[in-house]
């Protein structure tokens, strides 16, 4: 009897772990991602820009200055520019 609860503790734990991974594809993940950007992350949440909503709403001119500030390569800065702003 003992066996059967190790087993379902074991699936409950296993069971657990994808979820957190899901649970950390918040929006600005996705879209990042979407945009091949998805390396900025970080740097984005350092300058303040952890959520969907602190991107939206930004000129051209604006998401490219965020750009160069997380040091986004030319390229990235395009696609983060066009997919970011309005």
């Amino acid at each position: 009897a003992s066996d059967v609860y190790k087993r379902q503790a074991v699936t409950v734990e296993m069971g657990a772990v994808p979820v957190v991974g899901v649970a950390k594809k918040n929006p600005i993940s996705l879209k990042l991602e979407e945009l091949g950007c998805g390396q900025y992350e970080a740097a984005l949440a350092d300058q303040g820009y952890d959520s969907l909503g602190s991107l939206q709403g930004l000129s051209k001119e604006e998401a490219g200055e965020i750009a160069d500030d997380v040091k986004m390569k030319p390229g990235h800065k395009r696609r983060f520019v066009d997919g970011i702003a309005n």
